[in-house]
């Protein structure tokens, strides 16, 4: 079985390479390259570190890591009175975040388990509060400065002047700081 996971969650990848296909390397080097993503089960503001070692015969490369912590954005959506802030239902909200060209907006889609991936406008995943909590959330985020947009409007509700920016930072420490504009 090329793939194993213990006890603790570590899953060790077996690649085995012929002997005859290392004799055709230039430079006797090479380059395995793979690539990881957190799941559902990814819990916002944890960290998770990606180790890599490589061993063969008895010799064992020095351990390589990555380190990925995830973050969530929440909107609360209400109206405002003498009597306080009342929950807003109806109000249907979009993530994006810009390109590195700095032009092309890049829209947030979770594909329902938890995948997250950058797309057109038309095809990104639209949150509408609910009457229960009035609340949604995009999980998943990295560190980057995104923008929230109202894309849907409550029937008799203004539209939102401008989208909101949020910008999550983390810290030397691990720590995520947050700013929102609007």
């Amino acid at each position: 079985d090329p793939e194993t996971t213990d006890a603790d969650g570590v899953t060790t990848v077996v690649f085995r390479i012929p002997v005859e296909t290392l004799k055709n390397v230039d430079n006797n080097s090479f380059t395995i390259t793979y690539k990881a993503e957190l799941n559902d089960n990814a819990v916002a503001g944890t960290t998770y570190k990606n180790i890599a070692t490589l061993k063969y015969g008895t010799y064992e490369t020095p351990e390589e890591y990555a380190e990925l912590t995830t973050y969530s954005i929440s909107v609360f959506k209400y109206t405002e009175s003498a009597g306080g802030k009342t929950g807003l239902a109806g109000a249907g909200f979009k993530l994006y975040k810009y390109d590195s060209d700095g032009i092309t907006k890049l829209y947030y889609k979770n594909d329902g388990s938890g995948v997250i991936t950058w797309v057109s406008e038309s095809d990104a995943t639209e949150y509408v509060t609910e009457a229960d909590t009035y609340t949604i959330k995009f999980d998943g985020v990295d560190d980057d400065t995104y923008y929230v947009t109202e894309s849907t409007v409550p029937v008799g509700y203004n539209p939102q002047v401008n989208d909101v920016c949020v910008n999550i930072t983390e810290t030397e420490a691990g720590e995520a700081t947050g700013e929102t504009t609007s």
